[in-house]
């Protein structure tokens, strides 16, 4: 690492070359109604691999109900391993940029409830590719594998019969381009 009066104006004040970074146990509360969690991260020059990644809500989904005013889905997301390959971590104009050439997500489990009992959403919901395009990362991913991954959709309607879940189960599938830089340029 190099710390000198060059790189002390930059958004990261320092250059640095072939790194290797490790933690453990790491958390990040996303909003009142969800955490992220990461048991272990392992993370070197152009490979970063996240163990344990859990998206979860701080209450069960019955629970969650109580603190939201109109219908949102309650979701769970584990996935039990990350591995992001070619990958590059980097500031542009104090904005974080992930890329990455390959991004493998194995065997994630998804759950998402949506009671239907709830008054309905009265704000915009943006499709997701609006979503993704007005991130505060930056991101550049060619291509995402996603394998063995498990997907249960759980809506509860506002007549009385139990909730109906439809299941998918060993999911695969590939996301390729993901990206929301260079929006701008002519030939996006």
């Amino acid at each position: 690492i190099v710390i000198d009066s060059s790189t002390r104006d930059h958004s990261v004040p320092f250059n640095y070359s072939g790194y290797k970074l490790t933690g453990h146990e790491i958390s990040y509360r996303l909003s009142d109604l969800y955490h992220l969690k990461v048991r272990n991260l392992d993370a070197s020059d152009d490979q970063l691999v996240l163990d344990s990644l859990e998206i979860i809500s701080p209450y069960d989904k019955l629970e969650f109900q109580n603190h939201v005013p109109y219908e949102k889905a309650w979701l769970k997301l584990l996935v039990p391993k990350i591995e992001l390959s070619g990958s590059d971590i980097d500031y542009l104009s104090d904005t974080f940029v992930l890329s990455a050439t390959k991004v493998n997500l194995h065997k994630a489990d998804l759950n998402i409830y949506k009671d239907n009992r709830q008054p309905p959403n009265p704000f915009f919901k943006p499709l997701y590719s609006r979503m993704i395009r007005e991130l505060p990362v930056k991101l550049s991913i060619d291509s995402i594998s996603i394998v063995d991954s498990d997907i249960n959709f759980q809506v509860r309607t506002k007549d009385e019969p139990p909730p109906g879940i439809v299941y998918f189960q060993r999911v695969n599938g590939t996301i390729s381009n993901l990206n929301n830089m260079g929006m701008g340029q002519s030939d996006f």
